[in-house]
């Protein structure tokens, strides 16, 4: 290979790329593909080999200067994606054919769009540069997931195929207060916010909101309990995300972090965690130790709403999942995944299963913008 030509290296480690560099042609809205996320993954441990997520980031150099910068890894499962390809991995058993080990660029547990393909200068060679790639990694497939529109086009003419997914957006449309939001809201939609938040309303619960320095380590680590006492009574384990993990991103994303915090007579009872990114909130994770009805929508939807409004953030994402969210002024929106196969053969049946799920999926979204719970302007 000549010094000119673009050179892919893959390296084990986020501490050991040239992040100093590649991290300054990040827009810092992009706040779950900075170094101190990722690297707060691996030093905790939550993604290494034994999870499942084999660290095998891509940094592309060109005359000896870094160039470029993808996050790779090499999986033999599926969880912590959330674009869901199950019954692709259960038609390839059926066939006798290997699934796994399969690689993917994502941001683990976070199904969050953002960039992937971290670049100086765009290059569209450089997308057929990784596919080319891939055929030499033992892989059956790549997924490049939750990637932008742009850059699945980009995906796309290097040969991947692009599906889409779906996930729910609130936005601020200057409003001054959360009455005003709801008044844009037909009556029935209206109607339901208000019963659910008249208990809290009317009762001793109370919300506070704590960013950067007024995060305690006691807020933090109350937060951390309802995390992992809500995932162990949801799932039997505490969660993707363990203690070291957060408490690694505390202080060099402290001011990226906002923690609502439920309270009753004093005393806290739930908690959610999202992350101011420029113009956007995104809704992480909570948890509670009670159950009380609609503390679930208080906590992690409308506290955030109330939040944007207060501080003029324009996008609220809270998360995945959930078509409650709609009827809740959150608007469906689509995600797009990038996905390669090695084999020939397998890619025209993969096709034609994104084909018939994207033909229903656009037929969902006729039907959503049918029963939208805002009035018709």
């Amino acid at each position: 290979m000549s010094q000119s030509e673009p050179q892919l290296k893959l390296i084990p480690s986020i501490d050991e790329t040239d992040h100093q560099q590649w991290s300054k042609w990040l827009n810092p809205s992009n706040v779950f593909n900075q170094f101190s996320f990722l690297h707060a993954l691996e030093e905790s441990q939550c993604v290494n080999t034994e999870t499942g997520w084999n660290v095998q980031h891509l940094q592309f150099s060109q005359n000896e200067e870094t160039t470029g910068f993808m996050p790779l890894y090499i999986k033999n499962h599926s969880y912590g994606e959330y674009l869901f390809d199950w019954e692709w991995a259960n038609g390839f058993h059926r066939a006798g054919l290997n699934y796994y080990p399969k690689a993917v660029s994502s941001i683990p547990f976070t199904p969050v769009t953002g960039p992937r393909l971290i670049q100086k200068t765009h290059s569209a060679t450089t997308y057929k540069q990784i596919l080319s790639h891939i055929d030499d990694l033992n892989v059956s497939n790549f997924q490049s997931l939750y990637v932008s529109k742009q850059e699945a086009e980009y995906w796309q003419q290097a040969g991947a195929l692009i599906r889409r997914g779906h996930q729910y957006s609130w936005y601020n449309k200057n409003y001054q207060d959360f009455d005003e939001f709801l008044a844009q809201l037909k009556s029935s939609a209206r109607k339901k916010i208000k019963r659910e938040r008249r208990q809290f309303q009317q009762s001793k619960v109370n919300f506070n909101h704590y960013t950067g320095q007024k995060i305690s380590q006691e807020i933090w680590d109350f937060f951390l309990l309802c995390y992992q006492r809500t995932y162990l009574k949801r799932s039997g384990h505490e969660g993707y995300l363990n203690k070291h993990f957060y408490d690694a991103i505390l202080e060099p994303m402290r001011e990226n972090l906002l923690v609502i915090v439920a309270e009753y007579e004093g005393q806290p009872l739930a908690a959610s965690l999202c992350f101011i990114a420029g113009d956007t909130l995104y809704g992480r994770y909570w948890g509670t130790i009670q159950d009380i009805d609609g503390l679930h929508f208080e906590v992690c939807y409308y506290q955030g709403i109330k939040f944007c409004i207060e501080n003029n953030i324009k996008c609220f994402q809270p998360g995945t999942q959930g078509d409650y969210k709609r009827r809740r002024g959150f608007i469906p929106e689509y995600t797009y995944g990038a996905y390669y196969f090695t084999s020939d053969s397998i890619r025209p049946s993969i096709q034609n299963y994104i084909e018939q799920e994207t033909t229903q999926l656009q037929s969902q979204f006729e039907s959503w913008q049918n029963s939208s719970p805002y009035k018709q302007t």
